[in-house]
């Protein structure tokens, strides 16, 4: 994180999931560590906006890939 501060122009981009942001059956522990991490996304963006570092969050949905083919009809 040094480096990044150092830097004073950075952009750091989160991986999160949909579960993050609405609720999904079944996927609470999952689904909490989801929305933590988009939280600490808003607070890094407030904190480190005078640096010049923003944050964002990408929150996708399903992801058509062969491992998930069983759960489509």
């Amino acid at each position: 994180m040094l480096n990044i501060l150092a830097s004073r122009n950075a952009s750091i981009v989160f991986i999160a999931s949909i579960a993050g942001v609405i609720a999904l059956p079944r996927l609470s522990t999952y689904a909490g560590s989801k929305s933590a991490l988009i939280q600490i996304s808003k607070n890094l963006a407030c904190e480190w906006a005078r640096d010049n570092i923003r944050t964002n969050t990408v929150a996708p949905w399903d992801v058509n890939t062969p491992h998930r083919s069983h759960c489509r009809a």
